[in-house]
């Protein structure tokens, strides 16, 4: 059976079966089977920040070579077809891998899968919904298509080995997501009832989304002696707690696996989880960057024709809707429990090769909550409103690169707080075209953020 922690989670009955939704890391799960979907070609990067990735990175050389050795005979997988693997290094039997591209019939890929867990005999399985990451595959349709497909084959006499169903996500607002389709699902399900549903509050989502990330897998163990051995590679003191690595009672010394930096494991695992998933010393990323953009907001995006200032070549735009609305701030916020007001913005970028793939980073950065935050707005000078995170967006076709702006603002004082008076400043606020340096301009604020086209290649935002 699936050893979690199920607390604060959605768990259902279902024909005799136990169905878990909850939030966590796959490559730390205890169960007989992890399934995950990747590429065609089956090849699966330890260094690439996904599912498959991390799945290739925590199970080991063994797992490693097995996907190997089967590529010498099967260099492509047909798309919706599933192969199994041993487990190696992970606490799973078998990793069963689903091929798929942005074309898979979903449904066709979870019968697959299901199939080698039927085969198996498996009583307990793991997996995220397929498709959810890299692909951009909406995971609700996921999720539906997963549930369809296992009421198909339970209701049809098949699984019955299977007892314990989990679906597992490291972000939040997809396992809020999901929780979401299962409910509204659950009443139309043969035999299903709802056994727990506890909708948990929303504060600390993205220190929840950071502490869900295995140190172990971003680190090797270093021993007093190692360390010793090693003077000439790292500094005396950990650069975080800035304790002596020397010092018996500091702690496990970890060494980062991409950047050869040392820390303490339990100063890193903090550095993780209160801040982000980066080296705090030379600030290469070791997964997705987070913010704290409220998790009910929504960016829509559609082509239209015609031409923006500067691109007269480009016969067409995007324009990009986000939508924030009003809510209560949480503790990642400036001021939890207060009341923040929303807005609405409209933007818009060329449809060339370099503004597609800025739209692209774009829809990464907004999936990492990173376009927005809550706080007290620089140009306007309210509080408690939700303001850019300092990845500008074009929100006028019009207007060129620069215009200044005389911004009033007002000071609310008590009436006997005399002497006060408004102030005028004077703002140079970038939002229109032409602006021919704008879109390389944006991809170095993305980079600086950890949105990057690597990221956006081996991401499963």
């Amino acid at each position: 059976m699936g050893n979690y922690d199920r607390s604060g989670g959605f768990v259902i009955d279902w024909n005799s079966k136990r169905l878990s939704v909850m939030q966590g890391d796959i490559t730390s799960a205890s169960t007989n089977g992890i399934l995950i979907s990747c590429n065609p070609t089956m090849k699966l990067y330890p260094d690439h920040v996904t599912v498959s990735g991390m799945i290739a990175s925590s199970a080991g050389l063994v797992f490693r070579q097995a996907v190997r050795e089967y590529n010498k005979t099967h260099p492509s997988v047909e798309v919706g077809n599933a192969v199994a693997f041993p487990g190696g290094e992970l606490k799973a039997d078998w990793i069963i891998c689903v091929s798929a591209t942005h074309r898979v019939n979903l449904k066709e890929a979870y019968v697959n899968a299901f199939a080698i867990v039927d085969e198996k005999k498996l009583i307990s399985v793991c997996f995220c919904c397929f498709g959810s990451g890299a692909l951009r595959i909406d995971i609700e349709l996921s999720a539906e298509a997963a549930i369809s497909v296992l009421d198909e084959m339970m209701n049809g006499g098949k699984l019955k080995a299977l007892k314990d169903i989990t679906i597992m996500d490291i972000r939040p607002n997809n396992v809020i997501r999901i929780k979401n389709t299962f409910r509204s699902k659950v009443p139309f399900l043969t035999g299903a009832t709802v056994v727990e549903d506890t909708r948990k509050n929303q504060d600390n989502t993205a220190e929840e989304q950071a502490s869900c990330l295995n140190i172990d897998n971003f680190t090797v163990p270093f021993s007093p002696t190692t360390v010793d051995d090693n003077k000439g590679e790292l500094d005396d003191v950990c650069s975080i707690c800035h304790g002596n690595f020397a010092e018996e009672d500091g702690g496990e010394v970890v060494k980062m696996k991409k950047c050869d930096h040392f820390f303490h494991k339990s100063c890193i695992q903090l550095s993780f989880t209160k801040l982000q998933a980066q080296c705090p010393v030379c600030k290469k990323w070791y997964g997705a960057p987070h913010g704290n953009q409220p998790l009910n907001s929504t960016m829509q995006f559609y082509l239209r024709k015609g031409t923006v200032p500067g691109y007269d070549d480009v016969k067409g735009y995007y324009v990009i809707k986000y939508e924030i609305p009003s809510g209560i701030q949480t503790n990642e916020h400036l001021r939890p429990g207060t009341l923040y007001y929303g807005i609405r913005r409209t933007a818009y970028l060329p449809d060339n090769e370099k503004g597609r793939k800025v739209l692209q980073l774009f829809r990464l950065a907004f999936s990492c909550r990173l376009m927005f935050t809550v706080g007290d707005s620089i140009t306007t000078g309210m509080r408690n409103v939700v303001t850019w995170n300092g990845i500008h967006n074009k929100t006028s076709l019009y207007g060129g690169a620069e215009k200044y702006v005389n911004a009033l603002f007002f000071r609310c004082v008590h009436f006997y707080n005399s002497g006060s008076s408004d102030m005028l400043y004077r703002i140079t606020v970038s939002f229109g075209y032409p602006d021919p340096s704008y879109l390389d301009r944006v991809l170095e604020e993305l980079a600086s953020m950890g949105i990057t086209e690597k990221l956006l290649e081996s991401s499963e935002y």
